[in-house]
């Protein structure tokens, strides 16, 4: 697992320097930052053995979309890392082209 506080983390890599010493650089590279209710749909896909980005990120983006007014589907796909064959297997694939068929045919 990666310690997303570290200085050599992702984050922190990203608004170079430690995001606790970075707290307004981390905030506007935070998509919660931007959440309101004018946001599309969202389809949150995510693994429950991620050891990149915790599950609970997408927890957490999917409730404040929610919060928003936003309709929002969020799957656990068991056993998946960041990516892996589960995003690629029939009833992901399934529940993509559903979700996409939906909201396209929505916005006609």
């Amino acid at each position: 697992m990666i310690r997303h506080d570290a200085a050599n983390s992702p984050e922190s890599r990203l608004v170079g320097g430690l995001l606790q010493e970075k707290r307004d650089l981390a905030k506007t590279s935070n998509p919660l930052t931007y959440v309101d209710k004018n946001d599309p749909p969202f389809l949150i896909m995510h693994g429950d053995n991620d050891q990149l980005v915790p599950l609970g990120q997408s927890v957490i983006l999917a409730k404040a979309l929610i919060d928003a007014g936003v309709e929002v589907h969020i799957k656990t796909l068991a056993g998946a890392g960041h990516g892996g064959p589960q995003f690629g297997s029939a009833e992901s694939q399934r529940l993509i082209e559903e979700f996409l068929s939906r909201k396209l045919k929505a916005a006609k």
